[in-house]
């Protein structure tokens, strides 16, 4: 029975935006190991370069960069055919992924398997394997060409030439993000799909661009230990780990649990905490009473007054006696 654990797989991973600069060998479209796809790729680049000097909202709209990093990366995609430096895939991509996989640390039988069973989708060469020599360029899979259109569809009619014989007598490993995936030719069939999970309060979610160092960890595993889907369910990292409930004859799941974050605070709570703590309220002042106090009348002196009561007294005269 045909399926991913009777033929050797071929594994499609993503290419890396960021890339090393450099290199030595000399730019050829037609070297590598889809040699076939020579004339599709001077079709790319040459609507690359025709963008290249357009305007500057032209040139934003294919490179999704601004300013400075728009001025380096047009400079770097015309300079593609003059600069003519290359290296190997696998050491040219910078991203995520590829700084996990570490390939300048892998032992030589390694680096021959990642070579027989990796196919990286990429923008301006379609397919690529890990030795193959590429230049130092800026275009993603996604990247619209004025003359071409979208490349993931562009590339999507290219590839299936390219991998009908392959697809006869290799299983088919998928790795890949939506926007690389969409460049696959649909009757291509999937014998394998690998994703990775964030079950976030008991609801699986996508881990996207939060799993691409446990990618990275992954295809080195695989390197070490042979493209199987035993060494698959031994992986584990960054705390993923295989999902068997999830998982099933046509897909392997590795997931983690993640607590939900806190949700975002209000606007009115988001001023308060900007401003800081509340000062305390000054203590108001006594009211004023509407009628002033009477003063109290000082008592009159004891001597003073006994001696007005005896004279008093003696105004008056007793009666003669008879």
């Amino acid at each position: 029975m045909r399926g991913p654990l009777s033929q050797p797989p071929l594994v499609f991973v993503p290419a890396s935006t960021t890339k090393a600069a450099g290199g030595e060998s000399s730019f050829l479209h037609g070297h590598g190991r889809f040699r076939e796809l020579a004339s599709w790729r001077e079709r790319v680049l040459a609507s690359l370069e025709r963008a290249m000097r357009g305007t500057v909202a032209a040139r934003e709209a294919v490179l999704k960069l601004k300013g400075d990093d728009l001025a380096e990366a047009t400079q770097k995609d015309l300079g593609i055919r003059s600069a003519g430096l290359t290296m190997p895939a696998v050491e040219r991509y910078r991203g995520v992924v590829y700084q996990h996989l570490d390939w300048s640390t892998l032992p030589e039988s390694a680096r021959r398997r990642l070579q027989d069973h990796i196919v990286i989708v990429d923008g301006l060469y379609g397919l690529v394997a890990p030795a193959d020599e590429i230049p130092d360029y800026r275009l993603g899979i996604d990247a619209t060409l004025p003359d071409l259109g979208k490349l993931s569809d562009f590339w999507r009619e290219a590839l299936a030439p390219a991998l009908g014989p392959l697809r006869a007598r290799r299983a088919i490993w998928d790795l890949l993000p939506d926007s690389h995936r969409k460049a696959l030719p649909k009757d291509l069939g999937v014998d394998l799909r690998i994703e990775f999970l964030d079950v976030v309060d008991g609801e699986p979610q996508k881990a996207g661009a939060l799993a691409k160092p446990a990618t990275g960890k992954l295809l080195r595993h695989l390197a070490m230990d042979g493209f199987t889907r035993d060494v698959l369910e031994t992986f584990g990292a960054d705390g993923y780990t295989l999902d068997r409930e999830r998982s099933g004859p046509t897909e392997v799941v590795y997931s983690k649990p993640v607590l939900r974050p806190p949700p975002p605070p209000t606007k009115a709570k988001a001023v308060a905490k900007k401003a800081g703590p509340k000062p305390a309220p000054a203590s108001k002042p006594a009211k004023a009473t509407k009628k002033a106090a009477k003063p109290r009348r000082s008592p009159a002196k004891p001597q003073k007054e006994a001696a007005k009561r005896p004279a008093r007294k003696a105004a008056k005269k007793p009666k003669a006696a008879a």
